[in-house]
Parts: C-alpha cells; structure tokens; sequence
C-alpha cells in the first residue's frame, strides 16, 4: 500500500470514529463523506492506471505447459478423477485422513 492511500484510509478510519462517537453530527457526517469520496477517488485513478509496463522488448514469453503423459485433453468429471467415489465420500475421507 501506498503512503497516499494509508494516508486517506488513515483519514477515513478518524471520521468513522468521529461519526460512530456523534453520529448526529452534520459536521462529523460531512467529514465521513469528504474522506470517503476522496479515498474513491484516489482508487478510481490508480485502477485506470496501467497496472504493468511491458518492457521495450514486448511482453516476456509464457512458458509452454507440457501435458501429462496421461492427459488427452478431455475435462473429466471430478468423480472420475476421484476413483469413482462421490465427491462428498472423498471429502469425508480426506478429513479422517484416510
């Protein structure tokens, strides 16, 4: 976390506090709001930020994910992949760690 969002999430947590001790307090309550709209706000412009610069390059390669010997490829349901047994039976012997 960034300095400016612990700093409005600081102010934040006070106006709670504030409003929680008198929340008949219009003052208070417009402090809450202002905190609040403030810290929407900063998140709203570091989500629209770019989250990762790729590099001068391009993007790095993906490694390529080898299959099992055994994979063909086809979803299986999970009971198959369990041996047969119900979901449920696997669970419960899992749990008495069998």
């Amino acid at each position: 976390m960034d300095e400016q969002l612990a700093a409005l999430n600081d102010r934040v947590a006070t106006a709670v506090e504030a409003w929680l001790s008198s929340p008949r307090d219009a003052g208070v309550y417009a402090r809450l709001v202002s905190a609040a709209e403030a810290r929407r706000a900063y998140l709203a412009v570091q989500r629209a930020a770019p989250a990762v610069v790729e590099p001068a390059g391009g993007p790095a390669p993906q490694p390529e994910i080898e299959p099992e010997p055994d994979d063909d490829g086809v979803v299986q349901p999970v009971r198959d992949l369990l041996g047969g047994d119900d979901v449920r039976t696997m669970l419960e012997r899992l749990r008495r760690g069998g």
